[in-house]
């Protein structure tokens, strides 16, 4: 039996310029949501970004690894392509993706009515975290959101250019779980779904300076410490991209230069990647290179 390709949710690449002249501009890319075809995505951005002569064509998938293979100057070079997230942030945003999902087919029919009304869950950053919303009280909890943002739909439709709403029920089955709901009107600058209804989690998280600054180094050094073997093509890198600018940083990247270890790693080079919508590449940053070896 074939098996199904891994897949890997991510939230689109987005990007907003305010212009000199007015108004607001927005590009925004969706990812691809499997996880092979994410990191070649990734991996062509980057490659793009660095502008290196010699450096080329396109990346293309490697089998069975590294991740991508590219060519530098005739030589093999093979990209370990790996996320920088925040594991417990992860964890909670899939919880709200799956709240979404759940909650937006019984909002259709509301699609006309809510025309360019904006609404954010109030959920506060999942603390306390939601339950599973495939568990019965996970169920009962959709229902809930569904029946209590119905209830205020007529105030939402009736909404001034600009206006603002705001309203915490905080009413489920006696629970401490926050719920609520931030609307505005106005158009929307990134497209969040492909429902009607315009519903979005905020998708961000409190996070201590410390944990964020620290995320970087802990992943290069979590690959770092899986020993892999060497790469006989020719070099190996790793890629560590993250869509969280504060992930990889000036400061991120300075602390994970100091964690790296030239002696401690199968990698040639490491390098940190924050990749931009569109054609715009991205901003890497290198974390170590290997020095040439001597004749």
């Amino acid at each position: 039996m074939k098996r199904n390709p891994p897949r890997k949710p991510s939230v689109p690449l987005a990007q907003i310029t305010f212009r000199a002249a007015g108004g607001v501009h927005g590009t925004v890319e969706s990812l691809p949501p499997v996880k092979e075809d994410l990191e070649l995505a990734i991996a062509r951005k980057f490659v793009a970004s660095l502008q290196v002569e010699g450096l080329g064509p396109e990346p293309k998938r490697a089998d069975p690894w590294p991740d991508v293979e590219v060519s530098l100057d005739g030589r093999v070079v093979g990209i370990e392509v790996v996320e920088v997230i925040n594991p417990e942030h992860a964890q909670k945003r899939t919880t709200q993706e799956r709240y979404l999902a759940a909650v937006l087919p019984m909002l259709d029919d509301l699609e006309e009515r809510l025309d360019e009304v904006v609404m954010s869950v109030v959920d506060g950053y999942q603390e306390p975290r939601w339950p599973n919303p495939s568990s019965p009280e996970g169920q009962r909890l959709v229902v809930h959101l569904a029946e209590r943002i119905r209830g205020v739909s007529s105030e939402l439709a009736a909404m001034p250019r600009n206006g603002r709403f705001y309203r915490e029920w905080n009413d489920f089955e006696g629970s401490s779980l926050r719920i609520g709901l931030l609307a505005s009107r106005g158009r929307r600058i990134v497209a969040t779904s492909e429902s009607g209804v315009d519903l979005i989690f905020s998708g961000t998280f409190p996070s201590d300076v410390a944990t964020v600054r620290g995320l970087l180094a802990a992943t290069v050094t979590g690959k770092i410490a899986k020993s892999y073997t060497p790469y006989r093509k020719g070099e190996l890198w790793l890629l560590a991209y993250s869509q969280d600018f504060s992930a990889v940083d000036d400061d991120s990247v300075a602390y994970a230069r100091q964690i790296v270890q030239s002696d401690s790693q199968n990698f040639d080079a490491i390098w940190a990647f924050f990749p931009f919508p569109g054609d715009k590449g991205g901003q890497g940053s290198l974390l170590f290179r290997r020095a040439a070896q001597q004749a």
